[in-house]
């Protein structure tokens, strides 16, 4: 199967995963307003219009179905008690955050569950068709990214739709890049997103980089910056000459997927003043023989000193020409975690083994790996892998990592850590 097809499949497969909105992780995660009502909403006293629900103001519209008065009637669509960061009522009549785009009226559901508007948010649209303007308005988009980063005054949101063919450079400046299902960028050279300065820039949902038509980095955080990068839900796809290159600042990066990248995953140079790198697969990154091997494959931290964190990503498949340097995790730095992290069949030159899944001197902790063997993932066909565990994955990976929740309460699809006694190792979390 061709290298296109492959990624194509892994990562529609990949990209398939759990809302936090299940019972049991709200019942445990009730300060989260963005994915779970308001715990414990009050009922209001019994009714039959919303006129007898005059005198409980937070329960003002009367569900005639039910008789009672609650915050907003999904099924009558009286929701105007919904608003700011709750605007969107749920099937339970309790006003909640939104959880889509298409539950906004302007499709741009923001970070924190409120919705959007021409106000805040630049429109971006590379959609082939799409008339373009420079208002950069949900009615009128913009076609470049520069084009809504340009504009005066500025806005702290951009919503990306469709194929937007754009290097972005993004200095001194802090603003959320969301995008609509489907949106991504894509270049045939150069660098797709280049953070630079003071900036402090935040990425949901989009995929960097395409199937056809590499470019040669996806995300470059430059040696000038002195700011953080978080990338929330992305997909960085084929890139040249590497994923994620952190020459500056502070890279987040969680619940994403890094997936052929034949120039490398992710790479932390000494020159970063931190990393905190949770709950992503990293897969079949780097290039192991012939013209064009890349020094390391999966992940590479050389950040000496200060303090990161690598911890519960599965990193599989990846490969090095390097003899010295190992093409699951190369770490180093010993005051950096990475521990809870499951490391398999990664590839140095033509050899599998133990060795080659992760060495340096970082602290591994509870860290899994292995060169082959059954691991019980989803799908375990290299052509159309799914790295999530099931019921057969092994007792050696599967609630062994002690309390991970001080700092991962939850896994790649959202679902809440532990789901067992213990947590499990890699991206995902087991859930029966």
């Amino acid at each position: 199967m061709s290298t296109m097809i492959r990624s194509c499949l892994v990562l529609a497969v990949l990209a398939t995963g759990c809302m936090k909105t299940s019972a049991t992780y709200c019942a445990t995660h009730g300060d989260d307003l963005v994915h779970c009502p308001m715990p414990d909403a009050p009922a209001g006293p019994s009714c039959a219009s919303s006129s007898d629900c005059a005198s409980t103001p937070s329960t003002g519209v009367c569900n005639t179905t039910t008789e009672m008065c609650v915050q907003c009637n999904a099924a009558t669509s009286q929701t105007s008690a919904c608003s700011g960061t709750r605007p969107t009522c749920g099937d339970d009549d309790v006003c909640r955050g939104c959880r889509t785009h298409t539950e906004c009226p302007s499709l741009a559901c923001l970070p924190d569950g409120s919705c959007g508007s021409d106000a805040n948010v630049a429109f971006v649209d590379g959609t082939p068709g799409v008339t373009l303007s420079s208002a950069c308005t949900q009615a009128a988009p913009c076609g470049k990214v520069s084009d809504a980063l340009g504009l005066t005054p500025s806005r702290p949101f951009i919503k990306i739709t469709g194929a937007v063919d754009e290097n972005v450079t993004i200095s001194n400046r802090d603003v959320t890049l969301i995008a609509a299902p489907g949106a991504r960028l894509v270049k045939g050279s150069g660098t797709l997103i280049s953070v630079a300065g003071t900036s402090n820039v935040s990425v949901f949902d989009l995929q960097i980089g395409d199937i056809v038509g590499s470019s040669v980095v996806g995300v470059d955080l430059t040696s000038s910056l002195i700011g953080t990068v978080s990338l929330h839900r992305v997909r960085v796809v084929n890139n040249s000459r590497g994923a994620i290159v952190v020459n500056g600042g502070t890279l987040s990066l969680q619940r994403s997927t890094v997936i052929e990248n034949l120039g490398g995953g992710i790479d932390v140079r000494n020159s970063a003043t931190g990393f905190d790198i949770r709950n992503n697969f990293v897969l079949f990154n780097g290039k192991a023989i012939g013209t064009g091997t890349t020094t390391f494959g999966g992940v590479l931290i050389a950040l000496l000193s200060g303090t990161g964190r690598l911890e519960f990503n599965t990193i599989a498949y990846n490969q090095s020409g390097d003899l010295q340097s190992v093409p699951g995790i190369a770490c180093s730095g010993s005051s950096n975690s990475a521990t809870g992290n499951l490391v398999y069949a990664n590839r140095r030159a033509d050899v599998v083994s133990d060795a080659t899944q992760y060495g340096g001197n970082c602290q591994y902790g509870s860290t899994f790996k292995a060169a082959s063997g059954d691991l019980g993932f989803r799908n375990p066909d290299t052509s159309a892998l799914d790295a999530h565990l099931t019921a057969s994955s092994p007792s050696s990976i599967r609630d062994v990592a002690g309390d991970c929740t001080a700092f991962t309460t939850t896994d790649f699809d959202g679902q809440p850590r532990p789901l067992g006694a213990a947590c499990d190792l890699g991206a995902d979390e087991f859930a029966p």
